[in-house]
């Protein structure tokens, strides 16, 4: 699993890199159902019933994000466990079933990347109309995006309370919320995310990771938790304290 804004520009294999043979999953079914649910909202959406189609949405990206925690597991990027001073990189196991904490880690993340993956998807579709673009127009896109990525970010303590308000009835949500449902326009923004995401994850099926790069990211990530390490410590420390009072 590549650095993934690399993945976005054209990878050409040298003879002497192999493919990766990575089994196929659970991660693949996740990836199979997202895809089901853009299909539903669509149709949904189709019918004018933005608010329903907005809940597969959400439920789509659920999914994507149970994709990534999966895949990454898979791949030996991370394992699943309690986050401690060890290796504060571990994943609960319950992340793969809590929706609140997949639709926030899942959008926080998309959010995190937006810019810069439009960034590079600019850069490509520049290169193949066969020109390079310029410093200004790139510095203005990446405006752009950040403010796009910015105007979404509120959204994310949000999303569970959208959804149930397009899929059951009654005036409150389950955490006691006014259940007010998406827009159409809403709806649109979120869907261009989750699809624009599945078309990417398709390109990456097509073009596999060769095991000398999975090897690569493994190395960054052990560096990446030995940084975190005494962050997380810190961070454990702070709560055992908390439980004590």
């Amino acid at each position: 699993m590549r650095v993934i804004i690399c993945d976005l520009l054209p990878h050409h294999k040298s003879p002497m890199s192999e493919p990766a043979r990575v089994p196929k999953g659970d991660w693949t079914e996740a990836v199979a159902k997202s895809e089901e649910h853009l299909v539903a909202a669509d149709a949904l959406a189709s019918a004018g019933n933005h608010a329903m189609a907005f809940s597969h949405i959400v439920l789509g990206l659920e999914e994507w994000m149970k994709k990534n925690i999966l895949h990454a597991v898979e791949l030996g990027m991370t394992k699943f466990g309690t986050p401690d001073k060890v290796d504060p990189l571990r994943v609960r196991k319950q992340a793969l079933t809590n929706h609140e904490t997949k639709q926030m880690t899942g959008l926080a993340s998309i959010l995190l990347m937006l810019p810069f993956i439009e960034r590079m998807k600019f850069i490509a579709q520049a290169q193949s109309e066969g020109r390079t673009p310029t410093r200004e127009e790139l510095e203005a896109k990446f405006r752009v995006d950040c403010q796009r990525a910015s105007k979404l970010a509120p959204y994310i303590p949000r999303l569970e309370d959208l959804k149930q308000a397009g899929l059951y009835s009654g005036k409150k949500t389950s955490r006691g919320r006014a259940a007010v449902s998406a827009t159409q326009e809403e709806f649109e923004q979120f869907r261009a995310i989750l699809a624009g995401w599945l078309e990417f994850g398709r390109w990456v099926a097509a073009h596999p990771p060769s095991k000398a790069e999975i090897e690569e990211q493994k190395g960054k990530m052990a560096d990446l938790r030995t940084k975190l390490r005494p962050l997380a410590a810190k961070a454990v420390e702070t709560s055992a304290a908390s439980e004590r009072r």
